[in-house]
């Protein structure tokens, strides 16, 4: 019988300190609501605003569904499977993660929406007059579901190398086809990571405003920011970012239901062993062109209108600089955040995980309240704390990565407790029986194990870092310029050959750390 263990009390200080860092933005904005008058809660209970948030609600759904039916498969296919160029798969297929949603947006648009350039290639072929309108909502979906699919792909696989295969193989043992045994063993398995991968892109895209802006498909969170940037009215958009902050949490609290209180560690005894290799056989050719379909639209076609402004904006004699300061700021600013917030989020989920009780329930969600709110609320309530205490974290580089530590608290926590979840209590408590204590079996013993879900967390923060723009252009120290400023900047004046070349760097030095974790074996099998 497992012996239930208290929780330490430093344990304890440490996360209760990080739950109250990500929750300061919501008690600005819950003072900016507390202040509001009459006329700003009568324009919260408009019926126009229960459009719109069915709107996000719905579109929220949409693409998490969406999203993780897309990165299920591929998952297993590059964890389990013999497919075909897996290394290749492997770091194509996440590096949709890496482009900001507006130039994602803007790139979509520009080449298969009408007067595009597929039209403009396949008309004088075809006779195409016109391709299908793909604003609003539609559009919306396969934006926001092609960028962010990776985020539980990433999950999942951190969590599927992790899968004591015995349960496995004792279902085919008793009868069970490969069908069967990946519904009925393997997915239920997988269902924390998959609940994690899935709260982080329903979070993502309630809070997101690039493309949905470009898009034309009016959500809660461009409600919010037209009420901070066009209206000057804080205590309105105080009132609807603490909606969007409830309808988030309630997001949460579904997924823990969801996730439940299974045990999802590995319970036999004797060692790990490999993954065993699903042979695709006739069905190679079938998922190389599923994963190949799916690298083409997210990947390969944005890449390819960047490279034609790129060639444009040259052939017209654009002056086009390298950027080197900017780039150097940009990968500072991931560089500082992945640190911090893997650093932050393993106590975290080691207090949810191996103590579970109403205190870390209330630090595991409190974690999420950032990627629940708008960036700008987040940036505008950091400006305002900042101000107080002044010098030294006052316009500095610091409250830059303070802004996205919380912004992005949830997407290294997700990976490192799913994996967190499927290592057994009993290896700490055999490594305590052993004279060890509980800080050197932490260090010696759950770390190692957990390498993968810091790898995967540690990728998926610096990827997310990287394209950061709302907290870059409101927080960001004088003359401290970031690939994403410069992208946005270009971009905003219609300078579509000037923003191609720092968004070609941006996913270039956003896919060399991921390459070169898969190229050492991040991602053990």
């Amino acid at each position: 019988m497992t012996r239930i263990q208290s929780t330490p009390i430093a344990l304890s200080i440490t996360c209760g300190i990080i739950a109250l860092i990500a929750l300061s933005p919501l008690a600005y904005i819950i003072l900016k609501a507390v202040n509001s008058d009459f006329e700003s809660w009568k324009w919260l209970l408009r019926w126009n605003t229960v459009i719109i948030l069915w709107h996000s609600l719905f579109l929220s759904v949409t693409v998490t569904a969406v999203s993780a039916s897309i990165a299920l498969p591929i998952a297993l296919l590059t964890c389990r499977t013999n497919i075909r160029l897996r290394k290749f798969w492997d770091v194509t297929t996440v590096l949709p993660l890496v482009i900001p949603s507006y130039v994602g947006a803007y790139l979509f648009i520009s080449a298969i929406g009408p007067k595009g350039i597929i039209q403009n290639i396949a008309e004088p072929l075809l006779g195409w007059e016109r391709l299908p309108d793909m604003y609003g909502f539609t559009g919306a979906v396969i934006v926001l579901t092609l960028l962010n699919y990776p985020y539980v792909l990433l999950t999942l696989r951190s969590t599927i190398n992790q899968i004591d295969p015995s349960e496995e193989e004792s279902a085919r043992l008793l009868g069970l086809n490969p069908l069967t045994t990946l519904l009925r063993i393997t997915i239920p398995q997988i269902r924390p990571a998959l609940m994690s991968g899935s709260l982080l892109v329903v979070l993502y895209t309630l809070s997101d405003f690039g493309a949905v802006s470009i898009l034309r498909y009016k959500t809660f969170t461009w409600s919010i920011y037209n009420q901070y940037e066009a209206s000057f009215d804080r205590n309105t958009a105080a009132l609807l970012s603490v909606l969007l902050c409830i309808v988030a949490t309630s997001f949460v609290y579904l997924e823990s239901i969801m996730r439940g209180r299974l045990k999802y560690f590995r319970v036999s005894t004797g060692s790990a062993r490999s993954q065993p290799t699903v042979e695709l056989g006739l069905w190679q050719l079938p998922c190389i062109f599923f994963c190949g379909s799916i690298v083409l639209v997210s990947v390969v076609i944005p890449m390819s209108v960047l490279t034609y402004w790129l060639l444009r904006g040259i052939s017209s004699g654009e002056q086009l600089s390298i950027l080197f300061g900017a780039s150097l700021n940009s990968l500072t600013l991931a560089i500082l955040t992945s640190v911090t917030v893997i650093g932050s989020v393993i106590p975290v989920a080691y207090l949810s995980v191996r103590h579970r009780n109403y205190f870390s329930g209330l630090v595991e969600k409190a974690c999420f309240t950032g990627f629940a709110l708008p960036s700008v609320a987040v940036s505008i309530s950091l400006v305002f704390f900042a101000a107080q205490i002044g010098k030294p974290i006052y316009q500095s580089i610091w409250l830059l990565v303070l802004a996205c530590f919380i912004l992005y608290l949830p997407t290294g926590l997700g990976a490192v407790r799913s994996t967190m979840l499927q290592i057994s209590p009993r290896i700490d408590e055999s490594s305590r029986t052993l004279g060890r204590g509980a800080l050197r079996t932490s260090i010696s013993v759950t770390l190692p194990l957990l390498k993968p879900g810091i790898v995967m967390g540690g990728a998926i923060v610096f990827l997310v870092t990287m394209k950061e723009l709302p907290a870059v252009l409101m927080l960001s120290p004088l003359d401290f310029s970031t690939l994403t400023s410069e992208i946005w900047s270009y971009s905003s004046e219609a300078f579509f050959a000037k923003a191609a070349l720092p968004s070609l760097i941006l996913i270039l030095l956003s896919s060399i750390p991921l390459t070169l974790i898969l190229a050492k074996g991040g991602f053990k099998r």
